[in-house]
């Protein structure tokens, strides 16, 4: 089955069969609203970001618990992608920044000054060497990804 996933203002992500559009699976972020939302390359979890919480929220789709939350400092996390081998994670954040964190050991690996205003889209190539992202500065930039990740 082919599933898509659907968040809001009410903290909440939906998890849904496309085929018959029925609703599969319900992610509860207590009311922090999550304004993006990707899938895991193996399709058994997603990541929520871009509430007012700063967090980046990664979830089970089988069971809808939570597997691990990071959370920003003084920036708030706004978009987020996976890398294609599901170790790590591109975040576009509030700062301008581009972030890339371990989800096996946690932390952020790398970072880099991508905006001068807070990033609003990003995505990353299949092979995992190209991130593209844009900002409230109104500028779309492509990164080469030197040191696959």
């Amino acid at each position: 089955s082919q599933y898509l996933v659907s968040t809001g203002w009410d903290g909440t992500a939906k998890l849904w069969e496309v085929e018959t559009g029925r609703l599969k699976q319900t992610f509860d972020n207590d009311k922090v609203m999550m304004m993006s939302v990707c899938f895991h390359p193996s399709g058994a979890s997603i990541a929520t970001s871009g509430g007012n919480d700063r967090a980046i929220t990664l979830w089970d789709c089988k069971t809808g618990d939570r597997i691990r939350t990071m959370a920003g400092k003084s920036f708030t996390f706004t978009r987020a992608e996976f890398m294609p081998n599901g170790k790590h994670v591109v975040a576009g954040c509030s700062d301008g920044q581009i972030r890339v964190l371990n989800l096996v050991e946690g932390g952020c690996v790398n970072r880099t000054f991508a905006h001068q205003k807070k990033v609003s889209s990003l995505a990353v190539s299949r092979n995992g060497r190209t991130v593209i992202s844009g900002g409230l500065d109104k500028e779309v930039k492509v990164w080469s990804v030197q040191k696959r990740v």
